[in-house]
């Protein structure tokens, strides 16, 4: 699965439910184009490596990055949240 976060930036909200531990998003895939800013309480996970190139950010909950490339050759600027 591939993501095209292109040609604006784009938020990946994750919400967060109280009935569950914890909520997470995997995004398997590569992420493509533009950038993202991930909002919401949950957890987003990246695993895969990436081809992004601009500056992200990570405004609340928690970005799981399993990849070294998983922001490509991006910028995260982090807001909020946690690492």
């Amino acid at each position: 699965v591939t993501a095209t976060v292109a040609p604006a930036s784009r938020s990946i909200y994750v919400g967060d439910n109280p009935l569950t531990e914890v909520d997470k998003a995997i995004l398997a895939g590569a992420l493509s184009g533009g950038v993202f800013t991930k909002t919401g309480p949950g957890v987003l996970e990246l695993p895969s490596a990436s081809t992004l190139s601009g500056n992200n950010s990570l405004a609340a909950g928690t970005l799981l990055l399993g990849n070294k490339a998983a922001l490509g050759t991006g910028s995260l600027l982090v807001t909020g949240g946690a690492l």
